[in-house]
């Protein structure tokens, strides 16, 4: 009998409060998928994931694309590249906001000794200023996973408002919560988890709104680690079998 499916946030961790640049320390190598920084450090998922998506290119302006820049993905593309709502979303925050460093096809060693692959530097950033982000993960394939956040915000509230959506069926719905940390910049880690063991769902959709201006807004990766789902045999296949031990059985 199939399971009901589920999803579930998990607790918020904060990674950092007005975090020196450099100072949050992200891996996505595979084997080695984890994180450091001023107030936290773990693991993602088993330490290997299927894909990832994370904010980085040359500083924004209000006429700048609509997408994030994917810098990495697994082998399959589970990750839609995240888009802001419009381009009053986005905002110069003034100065480059390098505060995380990533790692991806360089082994980052046990102490994050060895060099980033992405480090932000002059204009270029490495954790998005907007205030209205939008995404979706494919899910169709998995029978359960995990979903990695990394936000925050400068002296705002807000929220990742959550949805997971398949053929007729009911929206199961979430959110990820956080109240006004004064005026400081905070950064956050927060995962969900989600079943879908029957394989009824297909999407899990996001939208992460901070409520003051968008120059406030702090918005950094995504990050996945699920289970593919074995397909069960088909009737047919089953069918097949039974006739062939049959047809044994009178051989013999």
């Amino acid at each position: 009998m199939a399971h009901a499916a589920t999803m579930t946030v998990g607790t918020q961790t904060t990674l950092g409060s007005n975090p020196a640049a450099g100072s949050i320390r992200i891996s996505f190598y595979d084997g080695a998928a984890k994180y450091s920084a001023p107030s936290a450090s773990g693991t993602l998922g088993d330490g290997t994931l299927l894909d990832y998506s994370f904010y980085g290119n040359t500083r924004q302006t209000a006429s700048s694309t609509l997408a994030w820049v994917e810098r990495g993905a697994g082998s399959a593309d589970y990750l839609s590249v995240a888009q802001v709502a419009d381009a009053s979303n986005l905002a110069n925050p003034g100065s480059a906001i390098g505060w995380p460093r990533y790692w991806t096809s360089t082994d980052p060693n046990t102490d994050f000794s060895s060099t980033p692959d992405y480090s932000a530097s002059g204009t270029n950033e490495s954790i998005g200023t907007a205030n209205n982000v939008l995404g979706t993960i494919d899910i169709s394939n998995l029978s359960s996973g995990t979903v990695y956040f990394m936000f925050g915000s400068f002296a705002q509230s807000g929220s990742i408002s959550l949805q997971m959506t398949g053929t007729d069926q009911t929206p199961i719905t979430d959110s990820m919560t956080w109240g006004s940390p004064g005026s400081i910049n905070v950064v956050f880690l927060q995962s969900l988890t989600f079943d879908n063991s029957d394989g009824s769902y297909d999407t899990i959709s996001y939208n992460y709104l901070n409520t003051g201006a968008a120059s406030r807004g702090r918005f950094g990766f995504v990050a996945l680690d699920g289970i593919v789902a074995v397909p069960e045999p088909s009737a047919a296949f089953l069918g097949s079998l039974g006739l062939l031990a049959l047809l044994r059985r009178r051989r013999a």
